[in-house]
């Protein structure tokens, strides 16, 4: 009989060891979920996207630039394609956790290369969902993309949704 109470004491204690724990990645992962979020600012409890950041990176998160895992190198932070002077070419390498340049500007017909120089995976997909986006590009991967329009083209890492920048195509 005494084996019997030990036993069921050990299953109440590990099924509490385990609620405890869930509570805790529900808050957790709870925040890390677009519904908090304010609208005007995309600021969750825990800064952009949640406590781990936007696609478990955002910037000064856990997993993102300036946090634990991650981090600016040489003074880099956030970029922000629209106070970016645009730069003319055909090439954007993905690293240190940014798009560089930030801003390009091409003429129509122009193919970009996207080149991921980065350890971590990256998309380039763009906001306009009538332009093909690349699926995830692991390091050394490069992605193509040849555009047929004017207009300026807003795109982002579908798994670091800070990382954003900008192709202005002209005539």
């Amino acid at each position: 009989m005494n084996t019997r109470w030990i036993v069921a004491l050990g299953a109440l204690l590990l099924i509490g060891a385990l609620v405890v724990t869930g509570v805790g990645m529900a808050q957790a992962w709870g925040a890390f979920s677009p519904q908090p979020q304010n609208a005007a600012t995309q600021q969750g409890p825990y800064g952009p996207g949640g406590m781990m950041g936007p696609g478990y990176g955002g910037p000064g998160h856990m997993m993102g630039p300036g946090g634990m895992m991650g981090g600016y190198q040489n003074g880099q932070s956030q970029q922000n394609p629209a106070n970016a002077t645009p730069v003319s070419g055909n090439t954007v390498a993905i690293q240190n956790f940014a798009y560089q340049p930030a801003n390009l500007q091409v003429r129509v017909g122009t193919t970009v290369t996207w080149t991921n120089k980065d350890t971590a995976p990256h998309t380039v997909t763009f906001r306009d969902t009538t332009l093909t986006s690349s699926g995830i590009l692991r390091q050394g991967d490069t992605y193509r993309y040849t555009f047929t329009r004017p207009g300026t083209f807003t795109y982002y890492c579908d798994l670091h949704r800070y990382m954003t920048a900008q192709v202005i195509v002209t005539q």
